[in-house]
């Protein structure tokens, strides 16, 4: 299953990557993931769980949870062994506690 909006405070959100994007990153276990456009308390990391082919898993955090997020980030996943990327937009939402 793939998501159009990341929730904080969750391990389990995949994303679906299309076939062609898989062939050009390759090994998906060497990919690195840098994130931009969000509040420096909003932590994106890939998931080392396993799941569906063709899918990556995301753990998204934040330090402070009393402050609200919702917008949009820029996803970069780099292969450091073939320097390919692929970036992709999702909007990050989280409640404000």
């Amino acid at each position: 299953m793939s998501y159009d909006t990341l929730y904080t405070e969750s391990n389990w959100q995949r994303i679906e990557l299309p076939g062609e994007v898989i062939s050009q990153l390759g090994n998906l276990r060497t990919l690195q993931l840098e994130v931009k456009n969000l509040p420096a308390n909003v932590k994106i990391k890939l998931s080392t769980k396993s799941g569906p082919l063709n899918t990556i898993g995301l753990e998204v955090s934040r330090t402070n949870k009393a402050i609200r997020v919702r917008q949009p980030g820029l996803f970069v996943l780099t292969n450091p062994d073939t320097r390919r990327s692929f970036s992709f937009q999702l909007m990050v939402t989280g409640q404000g506690q």
